[in-house]
């Protein structure tokens, strides 16, 4: 261990150096202005986390309202609403078709629900209405409506903590982080778990969980021990271990080719780690926005980054050259998630204001 650690540190400066000089070089990228496109309106309190699937084509955010909503992309509109009987929800999976829905929170335990599709019926009416009626605008174009009480299609108990984040690496098969400090694979068909991975390894709570791009067994954890972890789903122990975050890691994504790991965490900092030389590759901070980092998204080709603080901004870094493509200030209280949609060319961000917006690129 201790040599490891030792080659880790001679690592980072090494290829610290080495990021800086390729950076200096290399031409940089275009600033871009981006302006609201939309807001989606929908969530009562704060929206916890935002995600899409796989073709970009729907995206699902659950709330503090309790709460999880299917929205398409393109036009904004609601596809699907599920009222949680499970309350104090935290975490939202979405499988890669986007037929699953999966939650998780306070009380330990992650259910999974089946997603109604985009032409089916969400709501029951408390009473019959003509289609022709109007109403305001400030009441919406709906009569009285409830919900119908979905009933989960798998239900997920084992972890001693509240359920911090879950990830569906295959339609039947689900990674969980939670509290205690472990994170679980799960089936979906049988509600069973099939492996729950070292509590020993992480000395703090499970923050983030983050899948593989292209293989299905590997996924990553970020915890409040500030450190980032690589699993595969066929061995309890990890495979690598990143150290170099002063803070709680709050967000981890894999680099597009899968071939490195980016992570944030409050100490404002955003570290790149390279999994062929198992060790760190660069470091960004933002001397002007002093503000903890809370999620992150790299872009398709993976020359920039996706950033979102605390204080409510976000924007897009430069990773070789660690300058700023575009700062955006519009959210008024923490960007819990921030994703984009090369389909429509939008990024979207959800925060504890309550809104879900679109940002779309001005020329």
């Amino acid at each position: 261990m201790l040599m490891r650690l030792y080659l880790n540190s001679v690592c980072i400066l090494t290829k610290i150096a080495l990021v800086k000089d390729v950076g200096s070089s290399t031409a940089a990228v275009d600033p871009m202005e981006y302006m609201v496109k939309e807001d989606f309106m929908g969530h009562d309190g704060k929206i916890y986390q935002m995600r899409m699937t796989h073709d970009k084509k729907y995206m699902a955010t659950v709330g503090q309202d309790e709460f999880a909503i299917i929205w398409d992309t393109a036009s904004g509109h609601k596809t699907d609403a599920i009222q949680l009987e499970n309350g104090f929800v935290l975490s939202l999976g979405l499988s890669p078709s986007g037929k699953l829905l999966g939650t998780g929170g306070l009380k330990n335990v992650s259910e999974v629900f089946r997603v109604n599709g985009a032409n089916s019926e969400i709501f029951e009416t408390e009473e019959e209405y003509d289609e022709d009626d109007e109403f305001d605008d400030d009441t919406a174009s709906t009569p009285p409506i409830r919900f119908r009480t979905r009933v989960p299609a798998a239900s997920f108990k084992g972890h001693r903590g509240f359920v911090t984040e879950m990830v569906f690496l295959t339609e039947d098969r689900v990674i969980t982080g939670s509290g205690d400090s472990t994170s679980g694979l799960w089936d979906v068909e049988t509600s069973t778990c099939i492996r729950l991975f070292s509590k020993s390894e992480h000395k703090g709570g499970i923050n983030t969980v983050t899948r593989h791009p292209f293989d299905n067994n590997l996924f990553a954890t970020g915890s409040a021990d500030g450190i980032v972890k690589v699993w595969d789903v066929r061995d309890r122990h990890s495979k690598f271990t990143f150290f170099g975050h002063k803070a709680d890691v709050q967000c981890a994504q894999f680099f597009p080719d899968g071939n490195a790991i980016g992570s944030s965490a409050e100490d404002g900092t955003i570290r790149i780690f390279d999994l062929r030389s198992d060790c760190q590759v660069g470091i960004h901070q933002s001397d002007d926005i002093p503000s903890p980092v809370t999620s992150i998204c790299f872009s398709t080709s993976g020359r920039t980054m996706l950033i979102g603080y605390e204080d409510g901004s976000c924007g897009s870094m430069d990773i070789l050259r660690g300058t700023w493509v575009n700062h955006l200030v519009g959210h008024t209280d923490v960007v819990s998630s921030i994703c984009i949609s090369d389909r429509y060319g939008l990024i979207f961000t959800s925060s504890w204001d309550g809104t879900l917006r679109a940002w779309n690129a001005t020329m």
